[in-house]
């Protein structure tokens, strides 16, 4: 869903509908989900020390969570600890690390070497040791690093730890156990000075200069004229709501000050390595969040010019301190957040413009009530920005009953009209908010749902987008349909990529038949999620087909693009070569236990890390030290990443380098190399 909405957004005019389906549909909401929620409640001074966790949320549908009690679930993949770090590594890999600023890095913080990178998990976590046992070992300590939650003084240091899942205890809740984890791009301040994050002691979060989200009177609710807690809540109507008030500025996350400051003053400082990305120019941002900025009759939001540590008068990078942007008179955000400001699709909508006269393409956007990552709330931010934006309303469903007229929806000939006239923009909340706890534990409302749930949201979507082509394209003559469904894994080069890149194609039955020879095909692009692979994805291609072979659905083309790094597919038992030379390729070979297997070759001792074994196991062009996901020979992972792209740009490889690796490009190129190989329909 985060992909789909990115690219969608951004780039509008290439699409008809835009199927916005869980996922981090809106990175600013995200951003405050962890910063606020994942990675907070810490007491504050006196109680500095202690865990307080967090008080109640601006959305009452948003979960509970904090840093000791992370929501864990099995609902799409495994959500422990260790995930969550992954997720946060392989965000901060494409966005930056908005917690701290570094000058010199993206991703991690200050002082922290690329060589730590290069390092063992457990050489950087061995002060995690528990017990009488634990040698001693020295660690990374920063001095005098302020921070007005949990630093103020700089009395104590702050180090970079480790987490992840840890002890036998339930998953997701943090334990007093060994942690094998860094996190690499979070710091926690060190009270007892031992070198490790104990239990209570807090994480550094300085995502921007303090300021009051109270909208650009200047004025909380409680001090507007007229104010009433029940009868008159809000007196300026600034409130920011997800449906019916999204371009309110009270509560909306954003920073909207005085004379039109929307927190852009020092972007031209920012070191260029640290830049937005390069097909986003400073220009775009600028406009971005002018759109946003207070008319200048009106005060704005106040600020403490205190810059991003919020402490007054502490020691500026210029100086060798750590603090940044305080004293120039103007608000600041660390360059990470802009781009997570940036990356944020409903604040790119009304760049959709009145392109056509349904006000551009049609979207359907979905979200779980107890996903794990809260997408339901990242969901609705989205429906209510493009409510605001398009001349065509948003129609909401909150449950499968009143959107599919039951609990499952299946394609089927008596169903073929039942999702013709729902809307023209659908935003649907699953989940029943009344399941028993059985049903919860088989994934009602979660990060896929049900079974049942996941494969309805796939199809309704689906059977929305069809039927909405079917009616738009009218009568036809009927096609033949004799040669079945071909599926073609496809891997060409990407300049804006600058490697080549991966998806799987099915071309619908009867794509080879003679009589259709001049007959052009709509195109659906499906995007997998975070943690799979095109592989076992691109099957649900085949189950489309025959929708189509059935004709309940109309002949279209699948494409399923790739948005994994670390699908490690070739290795010297399935690429198709004798590296042995004994004659015996692959699975031939008996020194081969499957096409899994790591060498032919019965000689050598073990198998060859992926990146000494002169094979390009990613398939993305690039072998061995040459490709930037492998750190050095002894590296067995030729990824980019840990998990997934998320379909975003990269700012950083997994070696601290620059990264110029451009997903959204990639996956334009790969819409224009489909165009010109395949018999599209381009009307």
């Amino acid at each position: 869903g985060a992909g789909a909405a990115f690219i969608g957004s951004r780039n509008p005019e290439r699409f008809d509908f835009i199927g916005a389906m869980g996922g981090p549909s809106d990175w600013l909401y995200m951003l405050h989900y962890v910063a606020d929620r994942l990675l907070s409640g810490f007491c504050l001074a006196p109680e500095l020390g202690n865990f307080c966790g967090n008080g109640p949320s601006q959305n009452p549908l948003e979960q509970y969570s904090d840093f000791l009690n992370f929501i864990y679930s099995d609902n799409g993949s495994d959500f422990d600890r260790g995930l969550y770090v992954k997720v946060f590594q392989d965000v901060a890999f494409a966005l930056g690390n908005p917690t701290v600023f570094n000058p010199a890095h993206a991703y991690l913080p200050p002082t922290i070497s690329t060589s730590e990178l290069f390092k063992s998990r457990r050489e950087r976590c061995r002060t995690e040791c528990r017990g009488d046992d634990c040698e001693p070992v020295e660690w990374i300590s920063i001095p005098e690093f302020y921070d007005v939650m949990f630093n103020p003084e700089g009395e104590h240091p702050v180090i970079p730890f480790c987490d992840g899942e840890a002890g036998d205890g339930p998953e997701g809740i943090w334990a007093d156990e060994e942690h094998r984890n860094p996190t690499e791009i979070l710091l926690a301040v060190d009270l007892n000075n031992n070198g490790r994050r104990d239990r209570n002691e807090p994480i550094i979060r300085q995502l921007s200069e303090p300021f009051d989200d109270i909208g650009c009177d200047g004025l909380k609710d409680q001090d507007e004229e007229g104010y009433h807690p029940i009868l008159n809540p809000d007196p300026s109507g600034d409130n920011y709501h997800w449906f019916t008030n999204p371009t309110g500025t009270e509560g909306d996350l954003l920073f909207q000050g005085p004379n039109g400051d929307v927190g852009l003053n020092l972007i031209d400082l920012i070191p260029a390595e640290l830049h937005l990305f390069d097909f986003e120019s400073t220009e775009t941002l600028t406009q971005l969040l002018n759109r946003m900025a207070c008319p200048t009759d009106l005060p704005g939001e106040p600020f403490r010019d205190d810059g991003l540590d919020g402490v007054p008068l502490t020691p500026q990078v210029s100086e060798g301190g750590y603090d940044w942007g305080e004293g120039n008179g103007s608000f600041d955000y660390t360059p990470a957040k802009l781009r997570f400001i940036a990356s944020t699709p409903g604040l790119w909508l009304p760049n959709i413009g009145d392109s056509s006269a349904s006000g551009g393409p049609r979207w359907w956007i979905d979200g779980g009530l107890r996903d794990v990552m809260n997408f339901a709330v990242a969901g609705m931010n989205l429906a209510g920005r493009l409510n605001a934006a398009s001349q065509q309303p948003v129609v909401a469903f909150e449950s499968f009953d009143s959107l599919f007229g039951g609990d499952i929806f299946v394609p089927s000939n008596t169903t073929v009209g039942k999702l013709d006239n729902i809307g023209h923009h659908v935003f649907f909340r699953y989940g029943n908010p009344d399941a028993t706890p059985e049903e919860i534990d088989e994934g009602d409302g979660g990060h896929v749902g049900t079974n049942a749930q996941a494969l309805t949201r796939l199809n309704g979507a689906l059977h929305w987008i069809v039927r909405s082509w079917d009616l738009a394209m009218g009568e036809r003559p009927p096609r033949s349909a004799a040669t079945p469904a071909r599926v073609e894994s496809q891997a060409p080069f990407s300049e804006r990529l600058g490697a080549n890149y991966r998806f799987e194609v099915v071309l619908p039955p009867g794509y080879d038949d003679p009589e259709n020879s001049e007959e052009t095909y709509p195109v659906i692009y499906l995007l997998h999620g975070y943690g799979a692979f095109i592989q076992g994805f691109a099957s649900t291609g085949v189950v489309l087909a025959g929708l189509i072979f059935t004709k309940i659905w109309p002949p279209v083309i699948t494409v399923f693009p790739n948005g994994s790094c670390s699908d490690m597919l070739y290795t010297a038992c399935n690429d198709g070569i004798d590296n042995d030379d004994d004659g015996l390729i692959d699975r031939d070979d008996p020194r081969c236990s499957s096409d899994r297997g790591r060498t032919e070759d019965e000689d050598q001792e073990g198998s060859p890390r992926r990146c000494e074994d002169g094979i390009d196991n990613d398939d993305d062009g690039l072998i061995d030290l040459e490709d930037p996901g492998c750190l050095e020979a002894s590296h067995d992972d030729e990824g980019e990443c840990r998990t997934g792209t998320f379909y975003l740009p990269r700012s950083m490889g997994v070696d601290g380098s620059y990264s110029k690796r451009d997903y959204e490009g990639a996956f334009l190129d790969m819409m224009d190399w489909v165009d010109q190989h395949y018999r599209v329909r381009v009307e």
